[in-house]
């Protein structure tokens, strides 16, 4: 059964979720690599952006919010014109953020904006079977710049690919910056540094095919 996205968010609004918990610890994050980027424009990718509440309460307040030009990717329409309604209230306005109604997993939908400084796939990994996070993550590069920022979490159970996503994460050419992973907690959140050159996309190119 296709999950209810807009009920799911809700828990977001709820004080102590873990998903309001999880967003404090992806903004703070999401602050840190925005401080760590070299002096001059920054680009940022979202890739199955939800309502964006992490990137626009950044973006709202972070001192290097005027050099950022994002495109957030996010399939429902409903939660893609909340993005475009919040960025309208952004100090700086909307029009360095681009809203794409789009299939994330699909490279030609954001190949045009790519590379980046700072991807964000935060609820991505936890909503592909195995075989699609290995996917996902070697094709993640095809959106970095060299030294870009990978921001990620995944839930912890028993699904939960473990040290192997470290290992995928590796082998794509990526090196931890941060791992943060409250106890008890059923989620954890990564930031990972691209060391590897920028790649032209390849036509068809996909990170994933199917999200449940």
């Amino acid at each position: 059964m296709e999950r209810d996205w807009l009920a799911w968010h809700e828990a977001y609004d709820r004080p102590g979720s873990d998903l309001a918990r999880r967003l404090v610890v992806v903004t703070s994050q999401l602050e840190a690599s925005l401080d760590r980027c070299a002096p001059g424009p920054v680009r940022l990718l979202s890739l199955c952006s939800g309502d964006a509440r992490d990137v626009l309460q950044v973006l709202a307040t972070h001192p290097r919010a005027a050099e950022v030009t994002a495109v957030l990717v996010e399939s429902d329409p409903f939660l893609a014109d909340q993005i475009r309604a919040g960025a309208a209230l952004l100090p700086q306005g909307d029009g360095k953020v681009g809203v794409r109604t789009a299939d994330a997993g699909a490279v030609e939908v954001w190949a045009d904006a790519v590379p980046v400084d700072v991807v964000l796939a935060c609820g991505v990994f936890g909503n592909l079977e195995r075989d699609q996070v290995q996917q996902c993550i070697a094709t993640l590069p095809v959106a970095c710049a060299p030294n870009a920022e990978l921001i990620w979490t995944r839930g912890r159970g028993s699904e939960d690919p473990g040290p192997d996503l470290d290992r995928w994460l590796r082998l794509a050419g990526f090196e931890p910056v941060a791992r943060v992973a409250p106890e008890r907690a059923r989620y954890r959140v990564g930031v990972d540094r691209y060391l590897g050159a920028a790649r032209q996309p390849v036509p068809g190119e996909r990170l994933f095919t199917t999200f449940r």
